[in-house]
């Protein structure tokens, strides 16, 4: 049904399949829980759908493996470890997951804008007309499949229920609304099959967060988680961009591999007091170990989600973590700049919020600019590289850095607009003759 929604939404569109991409990851990423199950379950249509309008095999699964990966930021699930960040900073799920909604939406806006820049590239256009399912059909058809996530979001959000109490209202409401439709409804055996498969499923995460107590239980014990937050504030000596830096290695590293809920268990107790002893807001601190813990899954050498994605594509897969990592670059410094920003998590005045959004929107935008080397037409290194450092006095949070960055990309988009490739004439010698040829520009 997603992949369905996705398509009939922007399957129309230039570079459509990875738009559809793009949209369905971040939707079934939500409620999975799994960037490895993600990438599995959506780039198996989506990846040839890519491949088969145009773009590259290495683009089309690093397109793949980076939107799973985000559907972990999006609420209302966030791969079940949001309940956890509830929990150790003892406030509600709701204040988590309302905190992580801009940053999320932000990762999937940075991911959208850079694959409309390779379609637009590439002159890649969307699917066949005939090919796109209907909006209302596909709601008519399956609008019961999203009463159990709108549930779980009301008794979490609205009524506030514990996260366990809701997720069993919410697993009730899955069992009543299979019998609203004939084509999913379960039979008895499908029943115990399903119960069975819970059992089953929940043995990782209870094996994972066992075995991650003990662990967390000999840092508290020893002292080493205290030691490692000394050590890294020692190494930054009270620089918070140089600590913030040593702390996203040590997410990434401790976060390769790992499944989201032990990554973060891990991280919160040995990395997280270390952003908060120099003052970053603690739902800031925790977001950002979580979401280098995940962002992992895209990061050389033990880029799980990537290696998924390029056998699907068959693909190299360190080729291909290597494009995620380029694709993924504008998710690398979503955490810096909620950190630096709370405002990006909503934690300031409504005119601070509006502007921190709407900045930082224009430097995503601008950043994809200077990866994909594209802006109405193809830029040299250093008109990309200008982009590419104007992207980041819009992202550091300031009204300073923001009126400069503004500044200069009105400028600079002016200079590119006019240095256009205008359709010169070229004279070109042919033995005695002269022959007069117009070039022309690529895009527009």
């Amino acid at each position: 049904m997603f992949i369905d929604l996705s398509t009939s939404l922007v399957g129309r569109i230039r570079g459509g399949p990875a738009k559809i991409s793009v949209i369905a990851s971040g939707l079934f990423g939500s409620i999975s829980g799994s960037a490895v199950a993600n990438t599995a379950g959506t780039g198996s249509f989506t990846i040839p759908l890519m491949k088969k309008t145009g773009y590259s095999k290495r683009f089309a699964a690093s397109v793949e493996a980076v939107s799973s990966t985000g559907g972990q930021f999006m609420p209302p699930v966030m791969g079940s470890a949001a309940f956890l960040i509830a929990e150790v900073l003892s406030i509600p799920f709701w204040q988590v997951a309302l905190g992580a909604l801009i940053p999320g939406i932000l990762y999937y806006v940075a991911v959208f804008i850079m694959v409309d820049i390779e379609a637009v590239k590439h002159d890649i256009k969307g699917i066949d007309a005939k090919d796109i399912p209907s909006f209302k059909e596909t709601l008519k058809k399956g609008w019961h499949l999203m009463l159990s996530p709108l549930a779980l979001v009301f008794l979490l959000l609205y009524l506030q229920w514990s996260p366990m109490k809701a997720a069993f209202g919410a697993i009730v409401i899955t069992l009543l609304s299979t019998f609203i439709n004939k084509n999913n409804r379960m039979s008895v055996s499908q029943f115990f099959m399903s119960m069975k498969k819970g059992a089953v499923g929940s043995l990782e995460t209870t094996i994972a967060c066992a075995c991650v107590g003990i662990v967390i239980g000999v840092i508290n014990q020893t002292g080493l988680g205290f030691s490692i937050s000394s050590i890294l504030i020692t190494l930054a000596g009270d620089n918070l961009i140089l600590l913030l830096l040593l702390t996203m290695v040590v997410s990434l590293i401790l976060g390769m591999g790992l499944p989201t809920v032990a990554a973060y268990l891990v991280l919160s107790v040995m990395v997280a007091p270390a952003l908060v002893n120099l003052g970053v807001y603690p739902l800031a601190a925790h977001l950002f170990i979580f979401y280098f813990g995940i962002i992992s899954a895209i990061t050389p050498p033990v880029a799980l989600a990537s290696i998924v994605a390029a056998g699907i594509a068959e693909e190299k897969p360190l080729a291909t973590s290597l494009s995620s990592l380029k694709l993924g670059l504008p998710g690398f410094l979503l955490p810096f700049m909620f950190v630096l920003g709370p405002e990006l998590v909503l934690e300031g005045t409504t005119i601070g919020i509006v502007t921190s959004v709407i900045t930082a929107i224009l430097g995503i935008y601008l950043l994809a600019i200077a990866i994909q080397k594209y802006f109405i037409r193809h830029l040299k290194i250093w008109e990309s590289t200008i982009f590419g450092l104007t992207s980041l006095t819009l992202l550091y949070p300031g009204i300073t850095t923001d009126i400069i960055g503004i500044s200069i990309t009105l400028i600079f988009s002016l200079y590119i607009w006019k240095t256009k490739e205008k359709l010169p004439k070229q004279k070109l010698k042919s033995g005695d003759k002269i022959i007069e040829s117009s070039t022309q520009s690529i895009g527009g």
